[in-house]
């Protein structure tokens, strides 16, 4: 584990390292990953950028997310949760 995203972003960092340099981006979610994505895009010297998606929550438990819609309305899942909990196609789809 790390003490906060500031340490997470040098872990991070130190795992991504072979990418410092290239033609590559980090693109980020806000509410949390915003600043650590400036940190390791920084470090990297690669481009950096923010992607706004809203979350999808399990259904009787709203802050578990199970998926994401994205720009342009793409939709993606976490599938393994979805498996887990026992969501159908159907009630995904409601969701």
């Amino acid at each position: 584990m790390f003490k906060n995203r500031e340490q997470a972003a040098q872990l991070l960092i130190k795992k991504l390292s072979k990418y410092k340099g290239t033609n590559v981006f980090v693109f980020a979610i806000p509410r949390g990953a915003v600043g650590m994505g400036k940190i390791i895009a920084k470090a990297l010297g690669v481009s950096f950028d923010i992607v706004v998606v809203k979350k999808i929550g399990a259904p009787n438990n709203p802050e578990l997310a199970i998926g994401a819609v994205g720009p342009e309305k793409t939709v993606l899942w976490e599938k393994s949760l979805r498996k887990a909990l026992a969501i159908t196609q159907a009630q995904a789809t409601s969701l």
